[in-house]
């Protein structure tokens, strides 16, 4: 950019040649500057953005248009934060298999382990003044006679407030917790194994609970009753994920072990509104591993265990797009969920799932071509990833013992003074004739 020709700055215009002493000096008389500068830049936030987008510096299109491309380019540019860690802990030393995090403050991660140990990660603790050093965020272990006695298969926040959460295992309990004191208020027992959960996001329903255990029903537990209240009962085919619509609160998305989809209406019990069979009305070919539904609940995603993603259109059950993975390099055959996760923050459908001891990030957006992006920095099969909103973050668990955060770079960048310290540190006086 400062090549020597003339150019624009906050519609200020600049001599030919300029120092960073000449910017700060004609910046301070833009009428679009902002008098706070952000962090890792000493020019102003909205001149920095727009120069890192590669827009021109003249106003063009919508605040929201505008928005879309930031978090675009954010999320295009995902690294390990050395600015967030999460310590080691105990809790951690058999890896963490399963995570969630509040849908309220997007602060309090959950983690529960492959020994049954559960713990609280604070994403916004301890509060540090200099910002040129890592966080090592506070955890909360919950080493107590509550715990699970075996892998932690699913866990879940209460989807209004985090006074409460709960969990699965498979030792075939599912167990409901106080946050403030870290203790069982209830526990419900299954015949089978509760491979996965989902506790109803809509207030306005009862908070109902599904959980599927790879039986042919599928258990509503209401937790003020403490107890299974009434079952959605298929033929014969095993429930192996369920997911609640974001967009119906009474409306029910169901994946079998054979492929199979099916769409419930709890109000009524009889049978689905809609069936997709295995092998029919592109339906996958085995087991479904999880679904998901995006934030504003128009399209569901489900994916199989054998790495094909397909995306749905709700209000009809229409295909629209189906992506096929690499297959698994490492498969283990008692776990078939996917711990994976959707969002679209800038408008388009993604998202990240574990593959090996890597995340794929990726597009389900038929009409977009994106290049997939591989997030490569664990060391063993990756458990689980899920997406933090807002901050535009990735985090991950795998068997490697670590919980990473996945931060855009330029959230990582050292201010200014800082990083000319470190760049004058890192300088030799060496020539390639030496």
């Amino acid at each position: 950019m400062m090549n020597g020709d003339d150019s624009d700055v906050g519609n200020v215009r600049l001599p030919p040649k300029f120092s960073l002493r000449d910017i700060l000096e004609y910046a301070s008389k833009g009428s679009t500057r902002s008098e706070v500068n952000s962090t890792g830049t000493s020019i102003s936030p909205k001149w920095y953005m727009r120069s890192q987008l590669g827009l021109p510096e003249k106003r063009s299109g919508s605040f929201q248009s505008f928005r879309r491309r930031v978090i675009r380019k954010r999320l295009q540019n995902l690294r390990v934060s050395w600015r967030h860690r999460v310590p080691f802990m105990p809790s951690n030393a058999s890896g963490i298999s399963a995570m969630s995090i509040d849908p309220v403050d997007n602060r309090y991660l959950l983690c529960g382990a492959c020994n049954g140990d559960l713990s609280i990660v604070d994403l916004e603790q301890p509060l540090l003044k200099d910002t040129t050093k890592p966080v090592e965020h506070s955890v909360i272990s919950g080493r107590s006679r509550g715990n699970h006695r075996y892998r932690v298969n699913c866990c879940q926040w209460f989807p209004q407030y985090t006074s409460s959460f709960l969990t699965s295992s498979t030792d075939k309990t599912m167990k409901l917790w106080d946050t403030n004191r870290f203790k069982v208020v209830d526990e419900y027992e299954f015949v089978g194994v509760p491979v996965y959960f989902h506790w109803c996001p809509s207030p306005s329903y009862r908070c109902l609970i599904a959980v599927a255990s790879m039986s042919s029903n599928i258990d509503l537990i209401d937790p003020r009753a403490g107890d299974s209240m009434q079952n959605l009962r298929w033929k014969s085919e095993g429930i192996s994920s369920v997911q609640w619509s974001a967009e119906h609160d009474n409306f029910l998305l169901s994946g079998g072990k054979n492929g199979s989809l099916f769409l419930w209406d709890v109000r009524s019990t009889r049978s689905p509104l809609k069936i997709l069979q295995s092998g029919q009305d592109n339906a996958h070919s085995t087991c479904v591993s999880g679904i998901r539904f995006s934030d504003d609940g128009l399209y569901a995603v489900s994916i199989s265990y054998d790495q094909v993603i397909r995306v749905w259109r709700t209000h009809t059950m229409e295909s629209t797009s189906t992506i096929k993975l690499p297959a698994r390099q490492s498969q283990m055959k008692d776990i078939l969920t996917i711990h994976f996760d959707v969002f679209c923050d800038d408008g388009v459908l993604r998202a990240c799932i574990p593959l090996d001891d890597q995340i794929l990030l990726l597009s389900l957006d038929a009409n977009i071509e994106e290049t997939r992006s591989l997030l490569v920095g664990h060391f063993h099969t990756v458990n689980a990833c899920l997406y933090r909103k807002s901050f535009n973050q990735v985090i991950s668990s795998s068997n490697d013992r670590m919980v990473l955060i996945w931060s855009p770079a330029m959230d990582e960048e050292l201010p200014d003074q800082k990083s000319v310290v470190v760049h004058s540190l890192q300088e030799d006086e060496w020539s390639d004739e030496d």
